[in-house]
């Protein structure tokens, strides 16, 4: 089979877990993942990545990607893809070069690191706390 990048196929392309369940995860846990050279906007569209990272990712993967800064004219691919990684609940974060591996500097590209946002799944989870509370209350009420 063939995955697209985002077409919500992969984790049933994966191999199956040692009880012999599909993989997904809610159940799995995919601890990094590694992308380089994927974001060109004139080549490969920035959601389907997102989509991809995003349907990989559970609260505690890292996903490192490379960046290199390119002009494109339609929008900033840099600020697309945060803006992108926002809307899943994605933190974008620049590993500093002091970070980095000082014989490999390249001053056009950025390494980033990709993550839930543990802050704003917190408040979701506030949230729906709350909400339960609040629906919970208001069936006393009615009864």
């Amino acid at each position: 089979k063939r995955y697209l990048w985002g077409d919500s196929t992969l984790l049933q392309e994966l191999p199956n877990d040692n009880e012999g369940n599909p993989m997904n995860t809610d159940t799995t846990q995919i601890d990094i993942i590694i992308s380089a050279d994927c974001i060109v906007p004139k080549l490969y569209p920035i959601k389907p990545l997102i989509d991809a990272i995003d349907e990989l990712s559970g609260n505690e993967t890292i996903t490192y990607l490379s960046y290199e800064q390119r002009y494109y004219n339609e929008y900033n691919p840099s600020e697309e893809f945060r803006r992108l990684a926002r809307l899943r609940n994605l933190k974008v974060e620049v590993v500093p070069s002091c970070e980095l591996n000082e014989f490999y500097p390249a001053n056009d590209i950025e390494i980033w690191k990709v993550s839930r946002d543990k802050i704003n799944l917190e408040e979701e989870d506030q949230f729906d706390t709350e909400q339960k509370t609040k629906v919970s209350v208001s069936q006393e009420k009615n009864n």
